[in-house]
Parts: C-alpha cells; structure tokens; sequence
C-alpha cells in the first residue's frame, strides 16, 4: 500500500502543477486578463471607449510604452494624472500580467469614433476670404461706442480693410453692369 504521506505530496504537487499551469494561461491571454483586472471598466471593452473622455483610448497603443506606463503606476513612479485612480487595480496585476494585457492592447486597431471620409478631410480649412474679414472689421466698427478706443494701428487696418470692401463692392458692381 501506498504511504499516505506519499500520496498526499503526489497530489500537492499535482494540484500546485494545475495551478501553475492555469496561471501560465490566464496570463498569457490578455482579453481575458484586461477583463478580469478591470481595465475595461474604465478603458472599454474595446479599449476604445473609456468611461469617461479623459480616460485614454488604449487600443493601438505601443506595446512598451504601456509596460512602463503600468509598471509605474504600480511602483508609484508615476503619481500624475488619473494614475492614482489606477494604483489600487495595479496592485493586483503582476509583471507577467501587464506584459500580456500590453501584447494584447497593442495588437487591437485604433479607429477613431469619427471617421476620416478622405485625404481632403484631413486638411486644414481655408482662411476666410478677404469678405469675411471685411464684414467681421465692419461688425465690430459699428458695435457701441462703450468699447474701448482703437489705437492708430489698430484704426489704419481698419481704415485700409474699408477701403479693399468699397473697393471690391464697387468691382462687383461693375462686374454685374458688364454683364
């Protein structure tokens, strides 16, 4: 018959070994780490839409950058921003644990909320024209005389933009008798 203290020890090591084992899995799958750490109670599921707007989007993010980023909010290194909110849940994240949650945050694609329709949208809009600064010169000219005065600078861009309007009004006017 087998000792028993023999058989208790088999079965320790065993137990430990599933254990360990387990660990080594929920470790290495960071969705199921970045849900039971709570990250997305925060971040987002999608880790795209945080709780509030000035909760970072993480998805995308660079991979080393966010190992750092964790590992000092958990050693206390960074204590700026909403790092304190996040130094309780760092407590219970090891190492291993940031490293896969980070793999994992880093290999989602970044979307924005707002997509880009095209090239054409991502450039800067044009300056208004010389109409719309003139009407915006004007506007202020005939506001009230409670404001403060203008200084001579300040009144020669004024009188020179009245001048470029009464002189692109009496264009226009000329254009639209020629035709």
């Amino acid at each position: 018959m087998i000792n028993m203290n023999l058989m208790k020890t088999i079965v320790s090591i065993s137990l430990a070994m599933m254990m360990l084992n387990d660990n080594i899995v929920m470790a290495t799958d960071g969705a199921k780490l970045y849900q039971t750490k709570t990250c997305h109670a925060c971040h987002g599921d999608d880790a795209k839409t945080p709780l509030l707007p000035f909760y970072p989007k993480l998805a995308g993010q660079n991979k080393e950058y966010l190992i750092i980023q964790m590992k000092d909010i958990k050693s206390g290194a960074r204590k700026n921003g909403n790092s304190i909110a996040m130094k309780g849940i760092m407590d219970i994240v090891s190492v291993q644990e940031i490293e896969s949650i980070a793999e994992w945050i880093a290999s989602l694609e970044f979307r924005s909320t707002t997509p880009v329709e095209s090239k054409s949208d991502l450039k800067p809009t044009s300056p208004p024209t010389d109409n719309k600064i003139v009407d915006s010169v004007l506007n202020v000219e005939s506001q009230s005389s409670t404001q403060k005065p203008l200084n001579s600078e300040s009144q020669l861009k004024l009188e020179s933009t009245s001048l470029k309007q009464k002189s692109l009004d009496s264009k226009s006017k000329e254009d639209e008798a020629g035709k």
